[in-house]
Formats: C-alpha cells, sequence, structure tokens
C-alpha cells in the first residue's frame, strides 16, 4: 500500500488585511507507515485540516515535502481517497452512482463492471440495500457510510478523513468508528484521521501525532500500541487516554 512522509512541511496564509500572513503550519514532520492508522489530534485552529488537505494534494504545498512511498505528492490522485465531515454526495445522483462517480471518471470500464464494483462497496458499509436510493432519503450516518464507500471505490492506497464522524450522535459515531476499523482492517489502507475527539483517536489508532495551538507544530508522536478490538474502558486504554490530555 502505501507509506506516507511529511518532512518539514510549513504553511501561511495572506490576505489583504495582514500582508505578513499568518503562520498555520511550523515545521511539521512525521511519518505514517504502510498500514498503519493515525490521528492528527490537537486543538481548534491548529492547522490540522490544513495540514490533511495538502497531505492529500489539495492545497499547494509552499514548504517542505510530502511523499507517497517516496514520490512527492503535487495533487489529487486515484492513489488516495479523501472523505469530509461534510457528506459531499451529489444529491441528483442515486448513493450507487455516487459510489462509483470516480470510477466513472476513469473511464474504460463497462456500466455492468461499475455497478457490480459499486454493490461490492456498498455491501461493505452495510447499503447494497439502498443503493437506488437519494442522498437525501437517508440519514446522516448512512450518508457518510456512502462517502466512505466512494472513497473506497477507487481501491486507494491511503485514505485521509477530515473529521468524518464529527456531525454524528454519539451512538452513530461509535458504530461508523467499528464499521471503518473494520475495513481498515480488511483493506490494509494507510490512513490518516482528523479528528477533536481525545477518545475517537485512542480507540482507534495506532498512532496519534499531537499537535500544539496555532502555529501548529508536533508536539508528540504517540504510539498506542494496543491490538484491536479495544474496550473503551479498559486500564490500558484510559492510561493512553490519561497521557494525551495532559499534552493538549
Amino acid at each position: 500500500m502505501g507509506t506516507l512522509r511529511i518532512d518539514k512541511v510549513s504553511h501561511v496564509f495572506f490576505n489583504n488585511d495582514d500582508p505578513l500572513g499568518t503562520m498555520a503550519l511550523d515545521n511539521i514532520s512525521f511519518e505514517i507507515k504502510d498500514s498503519e492508522f493515525a490521528c492528527l489530534l490537537g486543538p481548534s485552529g491548529c492547522g490540522k485540516t490544513t495540514l490533511l488537505r495538502i497531505a492529500a494534494g489539495l492545497e499547494p504545498l509552499k514548504s517542505g515535502e510530502v511523499t507517497l512511498n517516496n514520490v512527492p505528492i503535487a495533487g489529487p490522485n486515484p492513489k488516495w481517497g479523501m472523505v469530509f465531515q461534510q457528506y459531499s454526495l451529489f444529491p441528483w445522483r442515486t448513493i450507487i452512482n455516487n459510489v462509483i462517480f470516480g470510477l466513472e471518471m476513469q473511464g474504460g470500464i463497462s456500466r455492468e463492471k461499475l455497478r457490480a464494483m459499486g454493490c461490492k462497496y456498498l455491501k461493505m458499509v452495510g447499503l447494497e440495500a439502498f443503493q437506488n436510493r437519494y442522498p437525501h432519503e437517508l440519514s446522516g450516518g448512512m450518508q457518510q457510510r456512502a462517502a466512505i464507500a466512494r472513497a473506497l471505490a477507487n481501491e486507494p492506497e491511503v485514505l485521509f478523513m477530515d473529521e468524518p464522524f464529527g456531525a454524528l450522535d454519539a451512538q452513530t459515531r461509535n458504530g461508523l468508528q467499528l464499521e471503518l476499523l473494520k475495513i481498515w482492517h480488511q483493506k490494509n489502507i494507510t490512513l490518516l484521521f482528523v479528528t477533536h475527539s481525545v477518545d475517537e483517536a485512542v480507540f482507534m489508532a495506532d498512532k496519534i501525532i499531537v499537535m500544539t495551538d496555532r502555529p501548529g507544530r508536533v508536539k508528540e508522536v504517540i504510539t498506542v500500541g494496543l491490538p484491536h478490538p479495544r474496550i473503551r474502558t479498559s486500564p490500558e486504554v484510559n492510561y493512553i487516554r490519561n497521557k494525551v490530555l495532559n499534552l493538549l
């Protein structure tokens, strides 16, 4: 799959009111190994989403380097997928047609094969029975499942996720965390996941990159070192949770 390296990345935002600019990220470096699940965690405004967008090629890189398997990332690519907090589904397309949209854009795949691939990933997220519905007919959690299926349909080496469960209620969020972990184990994807939730990071991640307040810097990289499935209230999980909380 893919090893993702962030090397000495800094980022400054400029606007007319502040010609000197506002530094959002300052000399960020870390590595996410092949098939590793990493969480970016830090206070609001510390640059987590900006860093994620730079890593995914959605924001121009101004300083430093981002590589996937030692190849510089210079823009969006089918080798990686992106899931946003907003579900970002096309309201005029059915769920299955949303899922296969990226595959359609690649071209050269028959309609029958496209539909079979769409069904495969909808089944993976438990939405096969809803393939002909439209986004407005589904709950928020179901729409986010569809967005995850769409990202997976391109068989990405890396999956970038920007607070994908942040807008969901606690019960739905917990359920989707378990679903994502199951998919991650099945697909062996390298995963970079932005969250504000310490509990979410400790429950899911192999590695937690704790960032400082703006300008965002890496305060500490914590290797969780606990097998899945994890018990949210276990002494081992509570130990890591307290360690992370003490850094924030």
